[in-house]
């Protein structure tokens, strides 16, 4: 067998290989191919039917269904349900038990997002759906008792990232003074205490974390951020740069709550804080405050605990020198009131 001959043999068996490679690779992309196409087929009929069905419920006036096939890194699904002003709690909660059913079970591997649109500007946006029925149900349940009593709001329920926690978000935004009065009045009612727990609330002047405080506190609070001016009695009216810095509730952060100042080191935040730090210890129902200001070098935070701490005290330099200031200036601290905070025994 001559050299060309050999050369020609070895070609061909390469050429062979690389017909046989290429059409596996060929077949096995077009496989896939194929069947996103036929999944995503069947996503767009499901949500298509969802949609059919949404249109049905009594206080639903329009359904919008947006498939991004083309959104990286994966096509999405929004749902986006209007409703109207007779729409009640029972329509929202219907609206939201007919998507997470499909949502969950036909198209879960399809990042989703539903918004619910009231006339009245209230929203409600979902982007978790695994809940348990009876946990979706509280989730609706208070934004539906809140959109039907108070300001606009918008409640968000969802997982900040990826493998995060499940958490709800309630903002009232631009609500004036009387119009955070009448949704603070329906607060027991709308916020049973099994809601509470992983829900935070954004309101003008007064923000919680991870836990909505207990009624009582909360009316506490409300006049704290009234007698403060944190926020004035029509916000929509003020400059859009005005910044309204917030009393934050924060009991799992064991200070309870904060105050934060941003402006010049001219002693006026201190003042702030002095007249914030009475009002709390007055109103009795506070375990511990703090305030925060940004001088010159830097942020500066200074906490107090009120009562006697059973655990250990945890302190940041200079919180001594504060609570000997406010004692200084006439506050009646509790017996075992200190600086810093009181961490748990447990």
């Amino acid at each position: 067998m001559g050299k060309r001959t050999v050369i020609a043999i070895v070609a061909a068996f390469v050429a062979g290989v690389l017909v046989i490679v290429g059409y596996d690779t060929f077949s096995g992309n077009f496989a896939n191919v194929f069947g996103q196409a036929s999944a995503n087929a069947s996503a767009n009929s499901a949500v298509n039917s969802l949609a059919a069905r949404l249109r049905t419920v009594h206080g639903v006036s329009s359904v919008t269904v947006d498939f991004a096939l083309f959104a990286m890194p994966a096509p999405t699904i929004g749902i986006r349900v209007s409703t109207r002003s007779t729409a009640t709690a029972e329509d929202d909660r219907e609206v939201v038990t007919l998507v997470q059913g499909v949502i969950a079970h036909d198209v879960n591997a399809y990042p989703s997002t539903l918004t619910i649109d009231a006339p009245n500007g209230s929203r409600f946006t979902q982007n978790h759906f695994g809940m348990p029925a009876s946990t979706l149900a509280t989730k609706v349940g208070v934004w539906s008792a809140l959109r039907l009593v108070g300001p606009p709001v918008r409640e968000s329920v969802g997982r900040v990232s990826f493998n995060g926690p499940l958490g709800v978000t309630i903002t009232a935004p631009g609500a004036s003074q009387t119009e955070l009065a009448r949704l603070i009045a329906s607060y027991s009612t709308a916020l049973p205490a099994v809601s509470r727990p992983g829900m935070s609330w954004d309101l003008p002047g007064l923000q919680s974390m991870n836990e909505l405080p207990p009624t009582s506190v909360l009316t506490e609070l409300s006049g704290i951020v009234a007698k403060l001016g944190l926020a004035p009695a029509d916000p929509r009216a003020l400059p859009p740069s005005t910044r309204v810095v917030p009393l934050v509730w924060a009991p799992r952060n064991s200070s309870a709550l904060s105050l934060g100042f941003v402006g010049p080191n001219d002693g006026s935040s201190l003042a702030h804080a002095d007249i914030a730090a009475r009002l709390f210890v007055e109103a009795g129902v506070i375990p511990g405050f703090s305030f925060y200001t940004v001088e010159d070098g830097g942020p500066v935070q200074h906490r107090f605990h009120l009562g006697a701490c059973a655990g250990s005290q945890a302190m940041l330099p200079g919180e001594a020198d504060y609570a000997a200031h406010l004692r200084g200036i006439g506050l009646d601290l509790p017996d075992g009131s200190g600086p810093g905070v009181c961490l748990s025994a447990d």
